[in-house]
């Protein structure tokens, strides 16, 4: 994915490959790979910067996670659930990856959402998104 800014002025630019990955539950899935790296935290209100300590998130509680690699090295994460690996997400050029699902803010009274989305759909993917920001 490249972008090119045609303007004579510098312009702030965000892109994301935007992917929704099917999983059985969203609450038994765990995203590996991000010990270490920079993040940004928006769960339950909050905002938060720091360095995640531990072996993987799980998205129980996630709204919003911003992760970012380091000094341009490639970020690799995996998806997993309890029944092994689902997916690798690698990106080699983003500054970021953000990892989001909307949890049960979305409406719970069985009305649709997003061009008919069942409410309850949050519970069937998650999405780990390439990104980058300038």
């Amino acid at each position: 994915l490249c972008t090119r800014n045609a303007s004579a002025e510098p312009k702030p630019l965000q892109f994301s490959i935007h992917p929704y990955l099917r999983v059985e539950n969203r609450d038994w899935t765990t995203l590996a790979g991000v010990d270490g790296l920079r993040y940004h935290d928006t769960r339950e209100g909050k905002e938060t910067n720091g360095v995640w300590k531990g072996e993987s998130l799980i998205f129980d509680t996630l709204d919003h996670e911003f992760f970012r690699g380091t000094n341009g090295a490639p970020m690799c994460v995996s998806l997993y659930e309890d029944s092994g690996q689902l997916v690798r997400v690698r990106s080699d050029d983003a500054d970021m990856t953000v990892v989001w699902n909307p949890g049960p803010s979305w409406p719970l009274d069985g009305t649709e959402l997003y061009g008919g989305l069942a409410s309850n759909v949050w519970r069937r993917f998650v999405s780990v998104e390439p990104s980058s920001w300038s």
